[in-house]
Parts: structure tokens; C-alpha cells; sequence
């Protein structure tokens, strides 16, 4: 198995019979237990599928904590997980199945019905689920290659994420089971998450922020994590209230929004348990990072990360918030490139380049 995978089980079992994850839309918490049941039903139906080592499962979810148990049940085969935006067009999806030939898709049936008499698949619905008793399974029929039962290795890809593409389709960027291990413990040291953490998921699951710097940090951290349909000014305040929530992650626009919603101001009350909100995608303007702190007495960390770096890059310390910056590099390598070099001066213009540290 891999630092990762090894890690998972470890954290899973000290969690067994403990409330780890929230679905917010059915107010309902599982338990470590419940989570294994799912990874177990997800694992029996995959192998099912034929999906084994370096297979990719497409996906196109709205925010569910179904997205936990997929992941854990993927990695420990040592197959790929490959989420895109619930947004995409069903006719999207079809094509993108059918030039990629993935091994199998996991979609809700509103979505799924857009592959009924696709050639190459078959559809199961996987009823027995707790965190989501209607996710369809489409199998491709195609895939006759018997899967593979090999054990990952820390160089197997463990997801496969797109990002903002500025011209044509969105790059897909592999990530592999080293690369999300190490990231995640980045993550955890740098926002100093503990076992008394409960983190609020308010932005897109299938992206690197929700699915690295939030999920699977705070699952090795032993977190709590409440998982939001979608951010909504209304409901924000009592979602972070009602669940004890100790940080969440947003970006520029959330911090306007909260500014200036009259429901979200209605609905916000001092005795929240906030140790600091993390922002980041877009610079956030120093009179409304200002605005916010006065405001709502919460620390807000900006960072700067690529979803080819596994996220983060940068992060604002906790205590020694820089208003206006991205913060400094964690265990990451940051410089400007000047020429033919590279180069750490103040007021150089030109094209960051990072670099892991071991």
C-alpha cells in the first residue's frame, strides 16, 4: 500500500464509532463506521465493474460527502479518481465518456438517464449507500480487460482534476498518492488543524481546494468535516454556528457577499467558534480583508497554490497575517524568473516558479 492509503485505514479506524462528516442538506452525521460501510458497497461494486489499478472513474457530483467514501474506496484499489464540475452538460459528459473510455462513471440518476442506450455501458444503482442510496455506477462494457489487483504504489495517480483553462478545454492534471500524502500534511501543519477542528465545505467538492486542502487534510488531522450543498449567505452563518465549525475555506466574492447580504448580516451572531477563514483563486482587496475583520472578529489567511502543486504554495501565518499578500512559501520553493534566472529580489516582475521541498 502507500503513505497515503496507510494513513486513511489508521484514521479511519480511531474513528469508527465517532461523527466525522455531515451532510447539511439532510442534517444527518456519520460515523467512522458508516463511512467504511460506504467505502465497502463502493469497493464490491467497483470490482464488480472490473475497475481496478490505474482504471479512471469519471464523475460528476453536486457536494455530498459521498465523495469521501469514493476516494478512499479508488485509492486503495489504486484507481484514479477523475471529478469534473456538476455543471458540465449531460451531451458533455456522453462525449467525454466515449473519448476517454473510462472504465466506469458515478453520476446521480437525473445525469445518469443521459447515458441510457450509450454503446458500452450498463448501469447499476448502488441503493445500499448511506451517504447517497441513488448513486448510479456505469460500467463500460468495453473495458474487457481483466482489472488489476495490484496494491498502489506512492506513484499511482490518485486523481485526475481539471483546471481553468484559458483558452479550449480545461488542462487535466494527475496527481499522485505521494504528491496528495505530502500535500495534506503541508496543509494540516500550516493551518494547524487538530482533532478539534470541524471545517465547513461551502465551495465545490470536485475542485483541489475542497478535495486537498480540506478533505483529506482534515481526515488526517482526525477532523470534522460539514459539507454544504453550495455557499449561500442565508444559511452561512447558521451552518457555522449549529456545527461547532472552526474554520472553512471561500474566496474573494464569499468575503463581498458576507460584507453586504443583508440575510447573511441578519443571521451572523458573535459567539461563532471561527479560529480564521481561508481565502484564496483571486486577490481579495485589503479595504475588504479590513472590513471583514472588523466586521466578524475572524482572521482571514490568504494563500496562493496551483491544482499542479497540489494546491497550496503560499499561506498568510496564522498570528502574522499580511494584509494585501499571499503570504509566504510553505515547504514550497518560490521565485521570479529574471532572464535566464532565477531570482528571490524584491519588485522583480515576471513568471512565478515553484518548486517542492522535500
Amino acid at each position: 500500500m502507500t503513505k497515503l492509503t496507510d494513513e486513511l485505514t489508521s484514521h479511519l479506524q480511531a474513528n469508527l464509532d465517532r461523527a466525522i462528516i455531515k451532510d447539511e442538506a439532510s442534517d444527518t452525521w456519520f460515523t467512522g463506521r458508516d463511512l467504511q460501510h460506504d467505502i465497502n458497497v463502493l469497493t464490491d461494486a467497483l470490482r464488480a465493474a472490473n475497475v481496478g489499478r490505474d482504471d479512471v472513474v469519471f464523475m460528476s457530483l453536486d457536494n455530498s460527502p459521498v465523495y469521501v467514501p469514493i476516494n478512499h474506496a479508488l485509492w486503495h484499489m489504486g484507481a484514479t479518481a477523475h471529478p469534473v464540475a456538476p455543471t458540465t452538460g449531460h451531451a458533455e459528459l456522453v462525449n467525454d465518456f466515449e473519448e476517454s473510455q473510462y472504465a466506469a462513471v458515478l453520476l446521480n440518476p437525473e445525469r445518469a438517464a443521459a447515458f441510457k442506450g450509450a454503446p458500452g455501458t450498463a448501469a447499476t444503482h448502488l441503493t445500499t449507500l448511506k451517504m447517497f442510496p441513488d448513486l448510479v455506477l456505469i460500467r463500460n462494457t468495453k473495458h474487457t480487460t481483466p482489472a488489476s489487483h495490484a496494491a498502489p504504489t506512492d506513484e499511482t495517480l490518485g486523481m485526475i482534476l481539471n483546471t481553468s483553462g484559458t483558452t479550449g478545454k480545461p488542462k487535466r492534471v494527475g496527481l499522485n498518492h505521494y504528491m496528495m500524502w505530502k500535500a495534506a500534511h503541508n496543509d494540516l501543519e500550516s493551518h494547524q488543524m487538530t482533532r478539534d477542528d470541524t471545517v465547513l465545505i461551502v465551495m465545490p467538492m470536485f475542485h483541489i481546494n475542497a478535495q486537498e486542502v480540506i478533505m483529506l487534510s482534515t481526515f488526517l488531522s482526525d477532523g470534522r468535516i460539514v459539507v454544504a450543498p453550495k455557499f449561500s449567505a442565508r444559511r452561512f452563518w447558521p451552518e457555522v454556528l449549529n456545527n461547532d465549525v472552526t474554520w472553512t475555506s471561500v474566496v474573494p466574492t464569499i468575503i463581498t457577499i458576507l460584507l453586504q447580504n443583508e440575510n447573511a448580516l441578519k443571521a451572523y451572531r458573535p459567539e461563532h467558534k471561527l479560529r480564521f477563514v481561508r481565502c484564496a483563486s483571486a486577490m481579495l482587496t485589503i479595504n475588504r480583508h479590513k472590513a471583514f475583520v472588523s466586521k466578524f472578529h475572524v482572521p482571514i489567511l490568504e494563500g496562493y497554490g496551483m491544482t499542479e502543486s497540489t494546491s497550496q504554495c503560499t499561506l498568510n501565518p496564522i498570528g502574522a497575517v499580511k494584509m494585501g499578500s499571499a503570504g509566504k512559501p510553505y515547504k514550497t520553493d518560490v521565485a521570479i524568473v529574471e532572464g535566464d534566472h532565477f531570482t528571490t529580489k524584491a519588485g522583480v516582475h515576471g513568471q512565478i516558479v515553484i518548486h517542492a521541498t522535500t
